[in-house]
């Protein structure tokens, strides 16, 4: 007989609990709970996560190893890459911290982020010259509401163009890292789909550089 696949909802609980924002009593419940998790994965599994002490200091890092057993840590990735693009796209109070998190996954490998992480995300981590200050904190309220206003429209492009990469299976995302602790992913863009919208190339006799669009 086959093994039941294991669900998304149950795939979704697994990420959520690596990510850190499932409470532990509350996962240990779910997994007592939920027979068809006991179906879905191998038995000596599913006995590793009800004998679980739950209780012992240090044990999420122990149940993200367990975890990372069952699920794909490439699809682990493309859920947080995911849903941080989701929560963008509601530009609530989280909307300059997740600039600034594309940014970062652009520094450590993540390089098809460029237009939307290093183009915009970069400019909430150091302001534009223009308002004299040196982090996004030092802005005044009224400068963070205009600036992300002026820019969202730009930015809503570029999410739902990583996401539809995504969605394509033109970016897959992969559990691998490389030799300097990058982030590693297989890229099926065309030349087209890759060329940038924000940085434009600028030749000159001696050699070719990049400049921010007007």
């Amino acid at each position: 007989m086959t093994q039941p696949k294991l669900a998304d909802s149950d795939k979704i609980m697994f990420f959520k609990t690596m990510h850190g924002d499932m409470d532990l009593e509350e996962f240990e419940k779910w997994v007592y709970e939920n027979k068809d998790l006991e179906k879905a994965i191998p038995p000596d599994t599913y006995l590793d996560l009800i004998e679980l002490n739950y209780k012992k200091p240090g044990v999420r890092y122990e149940l993200f190893k367990k975890l990372e057993a069952i699920v794909s840590l490439g699809e682990y990735q493309k859920w947080k890459l995911l849903t941080s693009l989701d929560n963008a796209l509601l530009k609530d109070e989280s909307f300059p911290r997740l600039m600034m998190g594309f940014y970062d996954l652009y520094c450590n490998g993540y390089y098809f982020l460029d237009d939307l992480g290093l183009g915009y995300g970069l400019t909430f981590t150091v302001p534009p010259s223009k308002f004299q200050v040196d982090t996004w904190d030092e802005l005044r309220s009224d400068q963070k509401s205009d600036y992300i206003s002026e820019l969202f429209p730009k930015i809503e492009k570029e999410i739902l163009k990583v996401k539809g990469w995504i969605a394509k299976g033109k970016i897959v995302l992969t559990s691998e890292k490389d030799e300097l602790d990058r982030y590693c992913y297989n890229d099926f863009r065309t030349d087209l789909e890759k060329k940038s919208e924000v940085w434009m190339p600028v030749t000159n006799s001696k050699k070719k550089w990049w400049k921010f669009w007007n």
